[in-house]
């Protein structure tokens, strides 16, 4: 039970952190020192982005977050890369559906994706991926100590 709050609780900080990166890429910390009545409607907006990226990521980051649970990794490097794959498979998808003049297909966009998957895959690890697999090495480790392999 304690892996799998610490697992939702790594999963909901990652959306919240990828939702305030991407947000920052709209409105910049420069924008909400000079007029702080901005921080009310960034705090929506990064609510936004982070419900969005929960949602569109939770097929892959379930797959993800199952194999690595199962092979126990805990490199903070298979996180960020991971993050940033799930990422980038959103731009491209948000890139396929738009037609016509108005794109999202820019340098710009591109950065705000793979730095917002960058930081989710980052904070999920401080949060949750340190521990991967330890719900199965504790079992391991008992059932070798009592000889019941």
């Amino acid at each position: 039970m304690g892996s799998l709050l610490r697992i939702l609780l790594g999963y909901v900080v990652a959306c919240l952190a990828a939702g305030a990166t991407q947000t920052l890429f709209v409105v910049t910390p420069s924008e909400l020192a000079a007029d702080m009545d901005r921080i009310g409607g960034a705090a929506v907006l990064m609510a936004m982005a982070a419900t969005q990226t929960a949602v569109f990521a939770i097929p892959f980051a379930g797959i993800v977050i199952v194999l690595t649970e199962w092979f126990a990794a805990r490199v903070w490097l298979t996180y960020a890369a991971l993050g940033v794959c799930i990422a980038m498979t959103a731009y491209f998808v948000a890139i396929a559906g738009e037609s016509g003049a108005a794109t999202i297909l820019n340098d710009y966009a591109f950065k705000a994706f793979l730095a917002a998957g960058l930081v989710g895959g980052m904070v999920y690890w401080l949060v949750a991926g340190r521990r991967a697999g330890a719900w199965h090495r504790t079992g391991r480790r008992v059932a070798s100590e009592t000889g019941h392999e």
